[in-house]
């Protein structure tokens, strides 16, 4: 493991532990640092999607969905198929909030 996976990996278990104490403010905070250092750990974009759905941030978790279904191209799990669905529906959910 390298470094930066290492800090990568230390920012998913922190970002999942403030979520798990529901540590709001130190969510976003923490997460938006992530994914601008370019971390591709599904659990972050798993946690902030989650967050801006609770504040009914559709457009934003929009945004985090697509960018964690790119920087998980790569990965052979589950994350993607996930991220693609709660996607189509956050969509859905910014149609009907524009009626």
């Amino acid at each position: 493991m390298t470094a930066q996976d290492d800090h990568f990996y230390r920012q998913g278990l922190r970002i999942s532990n403030l979520w798990q104490d529901k540590n709001l403010k130190y969510v976003e905070r923490i997460g938006t640092k992530a994914i601008a250092e370019g971390n591709w750990y599904p659990i972050i974009y798993k946690v902030m999607a989650m967050l801006y759905r609770k504040q009914k941030r559709y457009t934003e978790e929009a945004k985090v969905l697509e960018l964690g279904i790119q920087r998980n191209q790569k990965n052979p799990g589950v994350a993607k198929r996930d991220f693609a669905k709660r996607l189509v529906r956050v969509q859905q959910l910014i149609e009907s909030s524009k009626c």
